[in-house]
């Protein structure tokens, strides 16, 4: 019988059973680590997904369960957004892009402590510039790999800065170290 539904009669029940679980959706939302306003978000986004694609849903009595994973979805996109929002948002002071140059030669001794393909990797992209999907590809890494290990050196070239020179980044070396030459 729910397959004699128009698409119009199926996106009239969804907008019914957000209406009625609005509150609960919601909730379920924040309890997955969504602020209030990404929750709000998310479930506008989840609607306008689940009343494009609610033609899909054969029997409607599936329809909240169908629903759940739209909504979970448009939840992962959110938190999602939100991190790449923070990642690009990170204060200056947190790189750890070298110098092709440093003027303090603390930052390229240190990064000799790092593994060699490690070490290669960050030579390439934040001395060399090179994209980093082009030198995980010519390193014989993957994308995710490669960059997962970048965001690992980063954080310890800046841990032994620190140590080494009480600075964050090399930048910040180069006008504060007073580290003599090798």
């Amino acid at each position: 019988m729910s397959a004699a539904l128009s698409v119009d009669e199926r996106r009239a029940r969804l907008a019914a059973y957000v209406a009625a679980e609005r509150g609960s959706l919601r909730a379920r939302l924040v309890r997955l680590g969504l602020s209030e306003a990404d929750a709000d978000d998310a479930l506008s986004e989840a609607t306008a997904d689940g009343l494009r694609d609610v033609g899909q849903v054969r029997d409607l009595t599936r329809l909240p369960a169908w629903f759940g994973r739209v909504v979970r979805r448009a939840g992962a996109r959110v938190r999602a957004s939100r991190r790449r929002e923070l990642v690009t948002d990170a204060p200056p002071e947190l790189t750890t892009e070298l110098p092709a140059d440093p003027g303090c030669r603390c930052a390229s001794r240190l990064l000799e402590r790092l593994p060699p393909l490690t070490r290669a990797l960050v030579e390439r992209v934040d001395v060399g510039g090179e994209r980093v999907n082009d030198a995980a590809e010519s390193l014989g890494l993957t994308p995710n790999a490669a960059s997962v290990r970048l965001f690992r050196a980063r954080a310890r070239l800046r841990e032994l800065m620190f140590e080494c020179c009480g600075a964050q980044s090399a930048r910040e070396a180069d006008a504060t170290c007073e580290c003599p030459a090798p």
